[in-house]
């Protein structure tokens, strides 16, 4: 019986390796301030009001995020607490 789900099928191959939101989440969900690893320009919409494009050197682990909803961004690394 074939298997469904999450397995180690072959990846699935495009025509190129760049990932957009698609538009209709981005409607849905209503404008995003900030795409930390957004697709080169020319892009086919925006995706955020701010978009980071590491092929223009923007690194967007490195840069700051900010907007309404960067406190929603979990946080890396050890809490001083943990030890």
């Amino acid at each position: 019986m074939p298997s469904k789900g999450f397995t180690h099928e072959a990846p699935v191959k495009g025509q190129s390796d760049i990932w957009l939101t698609p538009r209709h989440i981005i409607e849905a969900l209503g404008p995003f301030d900030l795409d930390p690893c957004a697709a080169p320009s020319p892009r086919p919409w925006p995706t955020a009001a701010v978009h980071y494009d590491i092929t223009q050197g923007e690194d967007g682990l490195m840069l700051p995020w900010g907007g309404a909803e960067s406190g929603a961004i979990p946080r890396m690394g050890r809490r001083s607490s943990d030890g």
